[in-house]
């Protein structure tokens, strides 16, 4: 029997909606449409925010990492080049399910813990940019007051970090930039300065618990020397 799952990920369209949100923002401070021409684009993208995963068929190809985080349904998976792999979590209707899915995997060959920013990830928080200009313009001014919504997104999205651990190397990549250290470099370091509690997020750039679990065992992966 094929197992299924369901793949957490933001849909490309409600990042869509989230930058015409800011758009459609613009053009009502500058009075071409009215506020509630902002009204579709806020429902879908808010709608998208809620429906962040879709059924997928367990694929094993190009996976440089893999883990179930205890207790939970999930396989974290890490794809692609060990250079740069992407995060996808897999939750599966059981625990047992996803074990056994992780068990038809090939062996890792690095750890990697945490979500690898990229620019689309600023569009849900940018949303609210639009929506306080486009209050702004009406005269309601208590409309800025979204503006918290944004400094809490983006604050998150500047924090957010993936950590990749080789056999040699240890690799930070954020927003801004990507640090590579080699190992002995990376031991000398803090690992609260390495990567930051609170820094290692999925693909929403939230933080649920098991999470902690994936910077405990990239930090314990560095550990082994």
């Amino acid at each position: 029997m094929t197992t299924t799952a369901e793949l957490e990920e933001p849909p490309v369209w409600a990042d869509a909606a989230s930058a015409l949100v800011f758009g459609v923002g613009v053009l009502v401070t500058a009075h071409v449409v009215p506020i509630l021409a902002l009204l579709p684009f806020l429902i879908a993208s808010s709608l998208g925010r809620r429906l962040a995963s879709r059924a997928v068929e367990p694929d094993p190809a190009d996976v440089v990492d893999a883990w179930v985080p205890p207790e939970e349904p999930r396989v974290v998976l890490a794809r692609g080049p060990i250079e740069a792999p992407r995060l996808e979590v897999l939750v599966f209707d059981t625990v047992e399910a996803a074990r056994r899915f992780q068990e038809t995997l090939p062996s890792p060959t690095a750890v990697v813990a945490g979500h690898a920013p990229v620019p689309r990830d600023a569009l849900p928080s940018l949303r609210f940019v639009g929506i306080a200009l486009a209050f702004v313009a009406t005269g309601t001014w208590l409309g800025a007051l979204t503006l918290v919504f944004f400094a809490h997104g983006a604050l998150g999205l500047l924090r957010a970090k993936q950590i990749v651990v080789t056999e040699d190397r240890v690799v930070v990549r954020g927003l801004f930039g990507t640090r590579s250290y080699s190992k002995a470099e990376a031991a000398a370091l803090d690992p609260d300065e390495l990567v930051p509690v609170g820094a290692i997020r999925d693909r929403l750039l939230a933080t649920p618990s098991w999470l902690e679990g994936a910077r405990a065992r990239a930090l314990a992966a560095l550990a082994r020397r």
